[in-house]
């Protein structure tokens, strides 16, 4: 049992260390403040995922704010267009299926309380995913493993 587990232990932790490997940030100063947007993807058809923070820029101190205002558009057409809004815990986010590849321009406007809105807008590359083409991805070579690590264990515990 304690093989079992050892397997498993080192068969999951390479998934959870990669989990945020990918994620990086839009960070731009406009007036006092500074704007930034966390995003991680990178290749289609993927989940874009947008978390928004609003810090002062010299304290770097949060400022307050409602909601964001985000717009996400590849050319002319709109994919998202909408507010994004606290949660119960941690910063405001959304998460998107983006099908297609390409250039994507996401506009956000903080809407605070306090001081006049934030506004501000990045260019997003999407890629084709090369790795999704394949026929048997690596994540099938995984979970077959575990699979047969959890009937093996079950079948030599019932030897004992």
């Amino acid at each position: 049992m304690k093989i079992l587990i050892l397997s498993l232990v080192i068969i999951v932790i390479p998934f959870a260390v990669y989990a945020h490997g990918d994620e990086t940030s839009f960070e731009v100063v406009v007036g006092e403040e500074l704007v930034d947007i966390g995003y991680s993807i990178g290749s289609a058809p993927d989940v874009l995922r947008l978390d928004f923070a609003l810090f002062e820029e010299k304290t770097r101190n949060d400022v307050p704010f409602e909601s964001v205002w985000v717009n996400l558009s590849k050319g002319p057409q709109t994919v998202f267009a909408g507010p994004v809004a606290h949660g119960e815990f941690g910063r405001p986010g959304i998460s998107i299926l983006i099908s297609e590849v390409g250039e994507y321009t996401l506009s956000a406007r903080f809407e605070k309380t306090e001081r006049d809105n934030v506004e501000v807008s990045f260019p997003i590359s999407i890629v084709e995913d090369e790795t999704k083409k394949n026929l048997f991805p690596i994540n099938a070579v995984w979970s077959l493993l575990v699979i047969l690590l959890v009937v093996g264990a079950y079948f030599m515990g019932k030897k004992s």
